[in-house]
């Protein structure tokens, strides 16, 4: 078979320009749109990593957020319950103390009701006994008693000062006055204004009066001194250990 070497090189010719003619107007831009399409799916794929990432970093932010809220809220709800309870400390102290004061107002209130009560208790059963003591006293007074105070008071009128009762007396212009819880008779008068006269002053003017209030008693009075006796005296003694003896100890008035 003889081979045409013409038609031979004009088919590889044909060939070659099919290639260059494909090359320019088919292989190059094909090549190009998929070197586009390439770089498109690249960029898209760098943003869709990069849009990941994002992602990823925002639900980190996310759940640090919720982490951090939630130990914001733990905090807040400890020291809600730390307030609550000690302000429930302060309210129950608070109430303690006006418990606690009322009731020593209320203590207080019942030792002083007691006290008032006791002290009029006391004081009425001393007014009593002075009243009962001073009423037999008086029912049991007669002559021999009285001729008995006049001469205890006599005796007690020899054994006082008598430099100082001179003075009174001559303070008081020589006036002496006397108060008998009973009525002198002229005769008793005179036997005391007698002793006054010898052992006093023999100047002095004497005079009496009646002092029913005063219980077997004789009082002198001269220039602002006085000197007396009265079984009033021994009453008073007597009331006051009565008052004594039953006075609440200090350590029971203070309970």
């Amino acid at each position: 078979m003889e081979i045409n070497w013409f038609t031979f090189f004009a088919q590889i010719i044909n060939f070659l320009i099919l290639i260059a003619l494909l090359r320019r107007f088919l292989y190059g831009p094909i090549a190009r749109v998929m070197a586009d399409r390439k770089q498109k799916v690249k960029h898209r794929l760098q943003e869709a990593d990069s849009k990941m990432h994002e992602a990823i970093a925002e639900a980190d932010r996310y759940r640090e957020k919720h982490r951090q809220l939630d130990a914001q809220r733990e905090e807040l709800l400890k020291e809600a319950r730390e307030r609550a309870q000690e302000e429930r400390k302060m309210l129950l102290q608070k109430l303690r103390e006006e418990v606690e004061t009322s009731q020593s107002r209320w203590y207080e209130a019942i030792a002083a009701e007691r006290e008032a009560f006791l002290d009029e208790l006391r004081r009425r059963t001393t007014e009593q006994v002075w009243a009962i003591a001073r009423q037999v006293l008086r029912d049991l007074a007669d002559a021999r008693l009285e001729e008995q105070a006049i001469r205890v008071f006599l005796d007690r009128l020899q054994t006082s000062d008598r430099t100082a009762l001179q003075a009174a007396i001559a303070e008081g212009n020589g006036q002496i006055a006397i108060g008998c819880a009973f009525e002198l008779c002229a005769e008793r008068r005179q036997a005391i204004a007698d002793y006054v006269h010898r052992e006093l002053d023999a100047e002095a003017t004497v005079e009496f009066y009646l002092l029913p209030e005063s219980i077997c008693g004789i009082h002198l009075h001269a220039g602002g001194r006085e000197l007396s006796w009265s079984v009033g005296h021994y009453l008073q003694s007597l009331e006051e250990t009565i008052a004594s003896a039953i006075a609440p100890e200090p350590e029971k008035a203070l309970n």
